[in-house]
C-alpha cells in the first residue's frame, strides 16, 4: 500500500466513524441492546431524551395516536411506560431517533428520502405483524432488523455528497440485481453485509444479523423463519410502496404470505389493514409525506389489486389505440357505474392525441385532436388523471367531479396507475409492430397472415397488388384469392399444413402467366405455422423463375399427375421395405413417414400382413430365373386393411401391392387403396333388409319362417313349450283410408314399439308378417303364463296407439304332429276368430284332435 493509499484509507474512515456518529450514535446503540435483552432496560432512554428533548413530545404523540387507543391522554414518559410497556416505548423512540438522525446527516433533501421512509416503515411494520405467527416472541426484534437493515446505505450516503453507486438511483434503497452488482464493484461488499458487519460489532443477536445479511434473499428456501419474516416484509414493502416488480408479482407475494400465515381472504386483508393503519401514524408523527394517490397501492384490497391488474392486461391484447379507449370505458362503466367520462390515447400513426366521448345512441366517439394531450377540449369540472408510465405520456382520462369520492380514497388514481402500465406495453408492442410492418412492405416476396380457416387477415404491399387496385384480399379465403389470380388450387398444401402433425410448413411450386403470351413464371408458395396457439399461419410466394426451363416443364408435368392423383377415387402411395411411406396422392388418409404396418390392420381373416405381405423385387432376365423365382410373377393378392386415419377414426382400404421399378438404390412398392366403406356400408344396409322390417324394425316375414324353423327344432329337441301369438289390428284399414298412409306407417311403428316393450329379449322374438299383421313368437315359459302375456300385448297396442288401433289376437301352442305351416294356420285361424267374435280379444287355437 503506498503512501497516497494509506492516507486516502486513513480518511474514509474518518469519514465512517463520523458519518455513524451522526446516523447512530453511541446513546441509540444502546438502545438497540437494550431492546435486543428480554427485559429491556428504560433508563437508557433517559440519556437519548437528554441529547433530544423534543424526542419526549413525538413520542407522546405516537403514543397518543388512535392506532394505540388510549380514552385518557398519556400527558408523561412514566405513564406510557405504565401503559404501553418499555419495550415498546424503546422501539418508538429509536423509530423516531434514528429518521431524524439519519434525515439530518445525509446529502439530500428530506423529501428525497420520504420513499425510503415509507419502505422502511412498511417493511418494519409487516415484519413485526410476520413474527408474531412465524417467530412469536420476537415481534420488536423482527420491528428492528426490518427498520434498520439499509443502515450501511445511509452511511455510505453520508460518506460522500455524491456516491457513485447511490447517484443513479431514484432512492437510496432502491434494489435490484444489477443495483447489487455496482456495490460489490464499488464497495467491494453489498449494503445488507456493511449492516450486518455493523450490527454484528454491536453484539447483536445472531438471528438479527442474520436476517439484516439476508433480507434481499433471492429465494425464501432455507431461511429461518426470524430471517423469513424480514425478507417477506422487505420484498412487500418493495412491491407494495415503491412499484418495483410487476403487479402481477404484488398479486404472488401477497397470496403467498397468505399462505404461510395460514391466513383467508378476509384474514390477509384484516392484516393489511392493520399495518396500513399504524404506517399512517408513523407518518404523520415523523412528519413524513405519503405517496401521490397512484402509489399508495396499500389502500386497495387485494381483490381490488387483482381486478385492475387484469384489465390492465386487457388492454395489452388491444388491435388499435380505438379499441383500448372502449375497452377503458366498458372497465369504467363496470367498476364505478360511469356513463359520463373522457378518454384521450396517443394515435401511434400520427403521434397525436385523440379525445375520446360516449355519445347518446352513437357509442364511443372521437371529438378532438392535438399534438398536446392539454390542449384538448376537456369538459370543466372533472378530474383528469394521467395515464404515463416511465416518463412518456400516453393520454388522460377526465372524469366527473361527482366521483370524487372514490378519487380521494385513491381507487381511480390507482386504477389509472395499473391502466397506464397496461397501455406501456400496447404501445411498446405497436411500436415493434409498425417497424415490423414496414420491413415487411419493403419486401418483394407476397407475405400474408391467414386464420385458422384460411381467411386472410393481414398482408403486405405485394400481396395486396394481388387483388388490384379496387379490390382487398384481406377477409376473402386464400384459396380463392389465389385462384383467382394465378389459377392454383391450393387445398392439397392447405390440408398438409393444418393437419395434426409436427409438419411446420409446407410448399408448393407453380407457375403462371401474368398477362397472354407472356413467358411463365416460377413461383414458390410455403405456409407456415406462424402463431399455432392462435391458430395463425404465415403465406410466402416467391417468385423462382430462375429455374430452368427444364425444370419448369418438369414443374408442369408434376402439376398435371398431382391433379390426375387427386381427381382418382383410389388412393396411391409407395412405401419401403419397412412399410415407411414415401409418398401419398392424399395426406388425408396417410401421411409421409408414416409405417403403414403400425396404423393398418389387416381384416381379412388368415391374410398375411407385415413387410413380408411386400412382393419379392428381382431383376430376371432369363426364363430360367423367372422360373427360379415363381413369386415374381403371381399378381399378390388384394388385402383388406382398417386404416387409423390422422384424425383418430379408421377407414376400410382393399390394398393392392406391386413392386415399383425405379432408379433409386432402395426398393419401393406402390400400393393402391380403394375404399370399401361405402361398399361395407351398402352390404350391411342389404343384411338388415334381409332381416329386418324397414319401416318397423321388426324381423320381417321372411326371417320370421327361418326363425319359427329354428325354434320349432329346438323344441322338438329339448321338449320346451313354443307358442305362436298371431295378431291382427283392428280399425287399422279405416286410419288407412281416412288419414292416408303416412299416419298408417306411424301407427305401425306404434304397434312395433308396443310388442318390443312386452316380450322378453332374446326369448320372445316379434316379427311383421305383412300389412297389418304381427307375430310373436313365444319360448321358454309357463303355459299359465301365455293368457296374461296376449291380454299385456292387447294393452300396450291400444295405450301405445292412444287406442287408435286394437288387435283380434290369436294364439297356438305347438304340438307334436306340427309343423311351421301348420302352426301359422292354426295361430291365424284363431286371430279370425277373434277378429269374427267382435275384434279385440284372444282366441286360442283347439288342439289337434287326440292331443291331451
Amino acid at each position: 500500500m503506498t503512501t497516497q493509499e494509506a492516507a486516502d484509507r486513513s480518511k474514509t474512515m474518518e469519514w465512517y466513524s463520523e458519518c455513524l456518529q451522526l446516523t447512530f450514535p453511541p446513546v441509540m446503540v444502546k438502545l438497540l441492546q437494550a431492546l435486543a435483552q428480554p427485559e429491556p432496560d428504560f433508563s437508557v432512554i433517559a440519556e437519548l431524551l437528554a441529547m433530544d428533548p423534543v424526542l419526549a413530545a413525538t413520542i407522546l404523540e405516537l403514543v397518543n395516536s388512535p392506532y394505540y387507543g388510549q380514552r385518557n391522554p398519556v400527558s408523561d414518559m412514566q405513564r406510557a411506560v405504565v401503559v404501553l410497556g418499555s419495550r415498546e416505548i424503546l422501539k418508538i423512540a429509536l423509530s423516531i431517533a434514528y429518521q431524524q438522525r439519519v434525515t439530518g446527516a445525509l446529502h439530500r433533501k428530506p423529501t428525497e428520502l420520504f420513499p425510503d421512509w415509507r419502505m422502511a416503515l412498511w417493511s418494519a411494520i409487516a415484519a413485526e405483524k410476520l413474527s408474531a405467527q412465524l417467530a412469536p416472541g420476537d415481534e420488536a426484534l423482527a420491528y428492528l432488523a426490518a427498520l434498520l437493515k439499509d443502515l450501511g446505505i445511509f452511511i455510505r450516503q453520508c460518506t460522500r455528497s455524491s456516491d457513485p453507486v447511490l447517484a443513479r438511483r431514484r432512492y437510496l434503497t432502491e434494489y435490484s440485481r444489477a443495483h447489487a452488482t455496482s456495490e460489490q464493484v464499488h464497495w467491494g461488499k453489498e449494503h445488507q453485509e456493511l449492516s450486518a458487519e455493523l450490527f454484528s460489532t454491536w453484539n447483536m443477536p445472531q438471528r438479527f444479523v442474520d436476517a439484516v445479511r439476508h433480507h434481499h434473499a433471492p429465494t425464501l428456501n432455507g431461511l429461518d423463519p426470524f430471517t423469513l419474516c424480514v425478507a417477506l416484509a422487505t420484498r412487500w414493502a418493495e412491491l407494495l410502496q415503491t412499484g418495483q416488480g410487476d403487479h402481477a408479482e404484488l398479486i404472488r407475494h401477497e397470496m403467498l404470505m397468505a399462505g404461510l400465515l395460514q391466513l383467508d381472504g378476509p384474514g390477509m386483508e384484516a392484516l393489511r389493514a392493520d399495518c396500513a393503519t399504524r404506517f399512517r401514524v408513523l407518518l404523520s408523527s415523523l412528519g413524513i409525506e405519503d405517496a401521490p394517490l397512484s402509489d399508495r397501492l396499500y389502500t386497495q384490497t387485494l381483490e381490488d389489486i387483482q381486478r385492475f391488474h387484469f384489465l390492465s392486461t386487457e388492454l395489452q391484447r388491444a388491435a388499435s389505440y380505438e379499441e383500448a379507449v372502449k375497452m377503458t370505458g366498458r372497465q369504467l362503466h363496470w367498476l364505478w357505474n360511469m356513463k359520463k367520462w373522457e378518454v384521450a390515447l396517443r394515435d401511434p400513426s400520427v403521434n397525436r392525441y385523440v379525445l375520446f366521448r360516449p355519445v347518446p345512441e352513437q357509442g364511443v366517439q372521437p371529438v378532438a385532436s392535438s399534438a398536446e394531450v392539454d390542449a384538448l377540449p376537456w369538459s370543466r369540472g372533472g378530474v383528469r388523471l394521467p395515464l404515463a408510465a416511465e416518463g412518456d405520456v400516453y393520454g388522460s382520462m377526465n372524469v366527473p367531479r361527482s366521483k370524487t369520492r372514490l378519487q380521494e380514497e385513491g381507487s381511480l388514481a390507482v386504477y389509472a396507475r395499473f391502466l397506464s402500465k397496461g397501455l406501456e406495453i400496447f404501445y411498446t408492442e405497436q411500436s415493434g409492430l409498425r417497424s415490423k410492418a414496414r420491413l415487411l412492405d419493403s419486401l418483394p416476396n407476397m407475405v400474408a397472415q391467414v386464420d385458422a380457416t384460411g381467411i386472410i387477415r393481414e398482408a403486405n404491399t405485394a400481396f395486396l397488388a394481388l387483388a388490384g387496385q379496387d379490390s382487398d384480399p384481406r377477409g376473402h379465403a386464400l384459396s380463392d384469392v389465389l385462384r383467382n389470380a394465378y389459377g392454383i388450387e391450393t387445398e392439397s398444401v392447405w390440408r398438409q399444413i393444418t393437419a395434426e402433425t409436427q409438419n411446420n410448413a409446407a410448399n408448393k411450386i407453380f407457375t403462371y402467366c401474368t398477362t397472354q403470351g407472356a413467358a411463365r413464371t416460377c413461383a414458390l408458395l410455403s405456409i407456415f405455422r406462424n402463431l399455432p396457439e392462435q391458430g395463425a399461419f404465415l403465406v410466402r410466394i416467391e417468385d423462382i423463375t430462375q429455374v430452368s426451363a427444364l425444370e419448369a416443364e418438369v414443374l408442369e408435368q408434376n402439376d398435371f399427375l398431382s391433379s390426375l392423383m387427386e381427381a382418382m377415387q383410389e388412393v396411391v402411395f409407395t412405401v419401403d421395405a419397412t412399410g415407411r411411406v414415401l409418398w401419398t396422392s392424399s395426406d388425408m388418409l396417410l401421411q409421409a413417414g408414416a409405417m403403414l404396418f403400425d396404423i393398418a390392420a389387416a381384416t381379412t381373416p388368415g391374410a398375411a400382413w407385415g413387410a413380408d405381405h411386400l412382393p419379392v423385387q428381382r431383376q430376371a432376365d432369363t426364363a430360367e430365373q423367372q422360373t427360379a423365382h415363381p413369386q415374381e410373377k403371381q399378381t399378390p393378392v388384394p388385402v383388406e386393411v382398417a386404416i387409423k386415419l390422422p384424425d383418430g377414426s379408421s377407414a376400410l382400404y382393399e390394398l393392392s401391392v406391386s413392386p415399383l421399378k425405379t432408379r433409386a438404390e432402395t426398393a419401393r412398392w406402390i400400393i393402391v387403396g380403394r375404399d370399401l366403406t361405402s361398399i361395407r356400408r351398402m352390404e350391411e344396409k342389404m343384411r338388415m333388409q334381409a332381416v329386418f322390417d324397414g319401416l318397423t324394425g321388426l324381423f320381417n316375414h321372411t326371417h320370421f319362417h327361418m326363425l319359427l324353423d329354428r325354434e320349432i327344432a329346438r323344441c322338438h329337441r329339448t321338449r320346451h313349450p313354443l307358442a305362436l301369438i298371431f295378431l291382427d289390428l283392428d280399425g287399422f284399414k279405416a286410419i288407412n283410408d281416412t288419414q292416408g298412409h303416412r299416419e298408417g306407417d306411424r301407427i305401425l311403428r306404434q304397434v312395433s314399439n308396443a310388442l318390443r316393450s312386452c316380450i322378453r329379449k332374446g326369448t320372445d322374438f316379434a316379427c311383421r308378417y305383412g300389412g297389418d299383421e304381427f307375430t310373436v313368437i313365444v319360448t321358454e315359459f309357463k303355459e299359465d303364463a301365455l293368457p296374461a302375456m296376449s291380454a299385456r300385448i292387447l294393452d300396450a297396442i291400444e295405450s301405445g296407439t292412444s287406442g287408435a288401433v286394437s288387435a283380434s289376437v290369436g294364439v297356438a301352442l305347438l304340438q307334436s304332429q306340427d309343423s311351421a305351416e301348420s302352426l301359422v294356420q292354426r295361430a291365424d285361424t284363431a286371430s279370425y276368430a277373434a277378429k269374427k267374435a267382435g275384434g279385440r280379444q284372444v282366441a286360442q287355437a283347439p288342439l289337434h284332435p287326440g292331443s291331451a
